[in-house]
């Protein structure tokens, strides 16, 4: 698959510019991504739901008030 080849080769540009969503993502959770993609090409079967999980991350990044509502620490009096 192209995409576990531009993992493997650490090309961040192409592989977001070949999945823009991941424009939300930050530099760490793209190496991230960019590590499991790679290391995906033994079970080509789960790539896509590793994509399908990382999408779900970028939309949450995307959105700054859904981001905030989740990441925030618990008030355990809620």
């Amino acid at each position: 698959m192209e995409l576990v080849e531009l993992a493997r080769n650490g090309k961040t540009a192409a592989l977001r510019q070949a999945l823009p969503w991941t424009a939300s993502l930050p530099e760490e959770d793209m190496a991230t991504l960019l590590t499991e993609l790679a290391a995906a090409q033994a079970a080509p079967e789960s790539i896509d739901l590793l994509l399908t999980q990382w999408k779900h991350s970028a939309d949450i990044y995307a959105d700054p008030e859904l981001h905030t509502a989740l990441t925030r620490d618990l008030d355990p009096a809620d």
